[in-house]
């Protein structure tokens, strides 16, 4: 079931987006790239509103006071920092991962990437929009699709896996299948998706204020000392905020599928 319907959505995903680039493809490149943002984005809600019998609801969550949403937000950032910092060990020991994409494009096209992730769009879509979506797809919908099968870890694995495919390239891959175990390890823990769409925000605002500061070509790689303490900081931000996240919002319950009017529920929820 899951991977029809993880099938289904790449379909639907890359044939609107196919559609976008022939349409506007005498547009530039930075006009053309917002535009598949909101393509894929577009994307997302359309399989989301078909699906949303399948997203999942929270069961006995705990009630957010003011000081109990400041600390799920703190963790959460903590979390997603310390996530995007500790992914670079993988290109510190697999160099030929980044090497397999990068190292087929040109100065240009590195600077042409470089610089359409300095645009509003891309920061309100990486950073805002594609995450909560990405969210309600993958540990929403999809994870609820194989929840109840072969363990409550099961789904963890598939849907991290999902994800990684998702993303489709070599450098992304890695990383993608990290943070896809761990979000997913969180939202069976604690039952709450808020928590893995602030850690996924979070991880992607701390990447794309990066890039703001990042110059194309070599001069701007790390040292590897630099690479090293830049992981070992990360790894101290994840392991804190996952441990402080699994102690104040752990639970034993599965989670629960939405009947019916499944969107309205989860947005209740999210409220």
């Amino acid at each position: 079931m899951v991977f029809l319907v993880f099938t289904a959505w790449l379909i639907l995903s890359q044939v609107m987006i196919s559609l976008v680039q022939a349409f506007f493809a005498p547009a530039g490149y930075g006009f053309l790239a917002g535009i598949t943002y909101a393509a894929q984005a577009g994307a997302h809600v359309v399989f989301i509103w078909i699906f949303r019998s399948h997203l999942p609801h929270a069961a006995g969550k705990k009630e957010a006071g003011l000081r109990n949403g400041l600390q799920m937000v703190l963790f959460s950032a903590m979390t997603g920092i310390g996530l995007c910092m500790a992914h670079r060990v993988l290109f510190f020991l697999f160099p030929q991962i980044a090497q397999s994409t990068l190292g087929q494009m040109t100065a240009e096209e590195q600077s042409r990437i470089l610089n359409s992730a300095r645009t509003p769009a891309y920061f309100l879509y990486v950073g805002l929009i594609g995450p909560v979506l990405e969210e309600l797809v993958f540990r929403g919908i999809l994870f609820n699709c194989c929840s109840g099968k072969y363990g409550r870890w099961y789904p963890v694995f598939i849907t991290a896996l999902l994800f990684a495919v998702f993303h489709r390239n070599p450098v992304q891959f890695a990383s993608a299948i990290c943070m896809g175990l761990i979000l997913g390890s969180l939202l069976t823990l604690t039952g709450d998706i808020r928590i893995t769409m602030m850690i996924h925000i979070s991880n992607n605002v701390f990447s794309v204020m990066q890039s703001l500061f990042v110059k194309s070509g070599p001069e701007f790689s790390l040292s590897p000392a630099g690479i090293i303490a830049s992981v070992l900081m990360g790894f101290l931000f994840l392991v804190w905020g996952f441990v402080q996240i699994k102690k104040r919002w752990s639970r034993g319950e599965p989670m629960t599928q939405i009947k019916g009017s499944g969107l309205r529920r989860l947005e209740d929820n999210l409220h």
